[in-house]
C-alpha cells in the first residue's frame, strides 16, 4: 500500500510540474503582445498555476512520508522529528529531496508574486525557468544518482524529463485553446491568431519529441550498460517496453493531428462545433494526452525500479537469441541483413512520403507497417541462434552478443 502511495504521489507531482514548464512554454509562443485583454482560455489556464505549484510541494512530502515508512519499517516514526532531520540531513535521498522543495518552494513564490500583474512573454519564460528547477533536482534522483552526480551524468537524464515537460505540459492548454475557440465565433477563420498558435507550437513539438527519443535512447544506453537482453527479461526491460510501445502510439497520433486536423482545422471556415476539423482536433489531442498520462505514471514507476545491470536474468523467455557475432560469417548473411535494413529505411520514408501525398490513416499506417514486417522478418532470422533453456540463471552477456 505504501508504494502505490509513494507512486502515485510520484506520479502527481511530476504532472503538475510538467504542466506548469509545457503551458508556460505555450503560452510564451501564443504571446504576440498585441493583445489587449487576454483570452478567456489563458485566464482559465492561469488560474490553475497556483494550484499546481501548491500541489507539488504537497507531492513532495508524502514522497518523503512513503520513504521513511519504508526505510525504518514503522510509521510510527512519522511522528518522531528527530527522524525526519536525520533522514533528510543524513541522507543523500534526503538531501536531494530537500533541494527539491526549497526549489518547488521556490516556483510557488514567483507563481504568487507574478499573479496578479499582466502576464508578458518574459514572464511565462521566468516562470518556466523556474519550472524546470525541481525538474532538474528530480533527476538526480534518478538512476543518474548511481552514477555518481556529475554534470555528464545527470545532464541526459535532466534534458529527457525537462523536454518531456515541455511536450506533456502543453497539451492541457492546446486542448484548453481548441475547447474555448468553439464558443468563439470569430475563431472561424484560419487566419485567427488561436490557430497560428497551434501551427506554431506544433511545428516546434515535432523537434521537441525527436530529442526527447534521442536523450531517452542515451539514457537507456547507460542503463542497459550492453544487457540489452534484459528489455524482454527483466521487470524493467518489460516496463520499458510498454512505455516504447505506447510511445509509438503517441507519435503515429501527433504525426496525423499535425498532418492532417491540423491543416483541417485552420482552413475550415465553420465555427460550429460539429465540423471535422475541431471534432477531429479535439478527440485525438485528448487521446494524446490520456496516453501521455499513463505514459508518464510508466516512467516514475520505471525510474524507481532495479536497473536492469543490477538485476539477473533468472528466466530467458525465448527458445532462441540473436546474435551478430556468431552469425555473421555465415554464408548470405550480411547480405540478408542489409536487404531488411534496406527496407526498413524504406518504410521510415514511406511515413514521409505518406504525410506529403495526404494518404488517409489506413494507408499511412498500412503501407510503413508492411514494410516494417517485411524487413525484420527478412534481416532477424539469420540471426537467430539456439538459446541456452538448460541454465537456471543465464549470464547476460552471453545472451545478446
Amino acid at each position: 500500500m505504501v508504494e502505490v502511495i509513494a507512486a502515485i504521489a510520484r506520479w502527481f507531482q511530476l504532472a503538475a510540474n510538467m504542466i506548469l514548464l509545457g503551458s508556460c512554454i505555450f503560452l510564451a509562443i501564443a504571446n504576440t503582445g498585441k493583445r489587449i485583454h487576454p483570452e478567456t482560455w489563458i485566464v482559465r489556464l492561469e488560474r490553475l498555476f497556483t494550484w499546481l505549484a501548491i500541489s507539488i510541494p504537497i507531492g513532495l512530502v508524502v514522497m518523503l512520508m512513503t520513504s521513511l515508512v519504508q526505510i525504518t519499517g514503522n510509521v510510527g516514526n512519522l511522528w518522531q522529528q528527530d527522524v525526519w532531520l536525520g533522514f533528510i540531513s543524513d541522507t543523500r535521498v534526503g538531501q536531494i529531496w530537500s533541494w527539491r522543495t526549497l526549489s518547488a518552494l521556490m516556483l510557488l513564490l514567483v507563481i504568487v508574486l507574478l499573479r496578479k500583474s499582466p502576464k508578458t512573454r518574459w514572464q511565462y519564460i521566468l516562470i518556466a525557468f523556474a519550472a524546470t528547477l525541481p525538474l532538474i533536482a528530480g533527476s538526480l534522483a534518478s538512476h543518474a544518482a548511481a552514477e555518481g552526480l556529475s554534470v555528464l551524468a545527470v545532464l541526459p537524464y535532466a534534458l529527457h524529463i525537462i523536454l518531456a515537460g515541455i511536450w506533456f505540459g502543453a497539451l492541457p492548454a492546446f486542448l484548453l485553446l481548441i475547447y474555448e475557440n468553439n464558443k468563439n465565433a470569430k475563431a472561424k477563420s484560419g487566419n485567427a491568431p488561436e490557430y497560428k498558435t497551434l501551427m506554431r507550437f506544433s511545428s516546434i513539438a515535432l523537434p521537441v519529441m525527436l530529442l526527447i527519443i534521442l536523450t531517452g535512447i542515451t539514457v537507456a544506453d547507460r542503463i542497459f550498460d550492453g544487457f540489452y537482453a534484459a528489455l524482454v527479461a527483466t521487470p524493467y526491460g518489460w516496463l520499458l517496453s510498454i512505455k516504447i510501445f505506447i510511445l509509438s502510439i503517441i507519435l503515429l497520433i501527433a504525426a496525423r493531428v499535425r498532418a492532417h486536423w491540423l491543416p483541417l482545422l485552420a482552413s475550415d471556415s465553420q465555427s460550429d462545433n460539429t465540423n471535422p476539423g475541431k471534432t477531429g482536433m479535439r478527440k485525438w489531442v485528448r487521446i494524446e494526452f490520456i496516453l501521455a498520462l499513463l505514459l508518464l505514471f510508466l516512467a516514475t514507476v520505471i525510474a524507481n525500479t532495479m536497473p536492469v545491470k543490477h538485476a539477473l536474468i533468472e528466466n530467458w523467455p525465448f527458445p532462441f537469441r540473436f546474435s551478430i557475432l556468431a552469425t555473421w560469417d555465415k554464408p548470405n548473411v550480411a547480405i540478408q541483413v542489409w536487404i531488411g535494413v534496406f527496407i526498413l529505411i524504406l518504410a521510415a520514408g514511406a511515413i514521409q512520403f505518406g504525410q506529403l501525398r495526404n494518404w488517409g490513416f489506413k494507408r499511412l499506417i498500412g503501407v510503413p507497417g508492411l514494410l516494417l514486417a517485411s524487413g525484420l522478418a527478412i534481416a532477424l532470422p539469420p540471426l537467430v541462434i539456439q538459446a541456452y533453456p538448460e541454465k537456471p540463471i543465464v549470464d547476460r552477456q552471453c545472451l545478446l552478443t
